[in-house]
């Protein structure tokens, strides 16, 4: 995602389910890798990104503020296959 998606959904995981129909997803930190526009990549335990609530951080060596705020979730079934991030073709459900 990139700052031209705000206010847009974005497709960020596929789960292939097998026949178990999700209903709710909840973020509760450590799922997310964040990169700022320099390169930073915001995902060990000292930078950990949790959106459960409005998250920002600071790229020092690119002197850029890094923030993500009112992030929301919805569960979409989609019928069609994807490639995952294995490149293996799968059901996006």
């Amino acid at each position: 995602m990139t700052a031209d998606d705000s206010d847009v959904f974005v497709p960020v995981a596929a789960f292939s389910t097998r026949g178990i129909e999700p209903y709710a997803f909840y973020p509760m930190g450590g799922e997310f890798i964040v990169t700022s526009e320099g390169g930073h990549v915001f995902d060990d335990d000292e930078n950990e990104v949790d959106l459960s609530e409005d998250w920002g951080d600071y790229d020092v060596e690119n002197d850029i503020a890094v923030s993500i705020s009112d992030f929301s979730s919805k569960l979409k079934l989609c019928k069609r296959y994807i490639l995952n991030c294995h490149g293996s073709r799968m059901l996006c459900a």
